[in-house]
């Protein structure tokens, strides 16, 4: 890995946790210096200002939630490394949060030695699980054996349109974060509906629950 000092951007919206990671960070060797955001707007704004090597994004953000926000980064950027922090252990992650362009998933309880793994693993174009991420993932493929999720189906602009209308977005709003016209981000939730099987955002909204993408909190 480059010898450069990284730039890190930590976006958390609470005080003590961000001043806790914070400092997890500054101890890793190849951290230069650690930019922190409290939302996600404030976090898109620092993105147009300058430039990060690592962003790790707190999924449960108020406002514009983190999957959001990372969504709409992932449009600037397509090459930014992104790695979601979630609080959540209990539900299982499905690996299709990747496949939008996310880098690496971390629950804060991970241990600190992970910091650097994930920040190496990304850097060098990899993508990095927390150990507890990657067990829930085994256990939900086991448990699914070989039935198939209809998510996987999805093209990844599709999967995008469908992950921000599942998190109360509405198509305008969509069309602004992905820089699509709303006629465009309608085709893709009209080609998401067909391979999801739903009908209507309600339907939509379940099937982001029971995949375990809605109700992450910290």
């Amino acid at each position: 890995m480059d010898e450069t000092p990284l730039n890190i951007l930590l976006v958390e919206d609470h005080d003590l946790v961000r001043a806790g990671l914070g400092l997890i960070f500054e101890a890793v060797e190849s951290v230069g210096k650690v930019w922190e955001a409290s939302s996600g707007e404030e976090c898109i704004a620092l993105i147009r200002e300058r430039a990060f090597d690592v962003v790790f994004m707190d999924i449960g953000l108020p406002g514009m939630d983190g999957l959001s926000a990372s969504l709409r980064l992932l449009q600037i950027d397509e090459d930014m490394r992104i790695i979601i922090l979630t609080g959540l252990k209990q539900r299982p992650l499905s690996r299709v949060v990747l496949q939008a362009g996310i880098r690496g998933y971390m629950t804060k309880s991970s241990a600190t030695s992970e910091v650097g793994l994930a920040i190496e693993s990304v850097m060098q174009g990899g993508t990095y699980l927390s150990r507890e991420i990657a067990n829930q993932m085994a256990l939900e493929a086991i448990n699914r054996g070989d039935s198939v999720n209809p998510i996987d189906n999805l093209s990844r602009r599709e999967l995008q349109v469908a992950l921000l209308l599942m998190n109360g977005h509405k198509t305008t709003e969509v069309g602004e974060m992905l820089f699509l016209s709303s006629k465009t981000v309608s085709t893709y939730k009209r080609r998401a509906y067909e391979k999801l099987r739903v009908d209507s955002l309600a339907e939509l909204v379940e099937l982001g629950i029971n995949s375990g993408f809605l109700g992450q909190v910290h």
